[in-house]
């Protein structure tokens, strides 16, 4: 939900600008490991199945929207 938040209130140009990262509660430098493990949390959150945002297709590799996703009326 931080995350959401931060992002939600960015305007597409800061969008387009590179991110700075920190966690809280967690010392550390962005210079490039912050900003990935950031990106791989964000990616396990997206595609948990408790948010039926997306469903893994028949082949096990790849993902698609879920039709039980009603996070909006335009989800797919």
């Amino acid at each position: 939900m931080d995350t959401f938040n931060q992002v939600n209130a960015m305007s597409s140009a800061e969008i387009q600008k590179p991110f700075n990262i920190t966690f809280k509660g967690e010392a550390g430098i962005d210079a490039g490991g912050l900003i990935r493990d950031f990106f791989i949390e964000l990616s396990k959150q997206m595609f948990k199945s408790d948010y039926a945002l997306f469903d893994l297709c028949s082949n096990g590799t790849s993902f698609h929207p879920s039709t039980k996703s009603n996070v909006n009326p335009d989800h797919l």
